[in-house]
């Protein structure tokens, strides 16, 4: 089983805002990103 990858990991594949925006974002706290959702085109995903 994969373990939970690291923001050192991820940022090796992904931006250091997306590494960051995903740092911050929570299901609870999801409404406050919405315009973050969209830049990271994951907003038709979880609407």
């Amino acid at each position: 089983r994969p373990h939970k990858a690291y923001p050192v990991e991820l940022a090796q594949f992904h931006s250091a805002d997306y590494v960051e925006f995903l740092h911050r974002i929570t299901p609870d706290t999801q409404h406050l990103f919405r315009n973050e959702l969209a830049k990271c085109m994951v907003l038709e995903i979880i609407t």
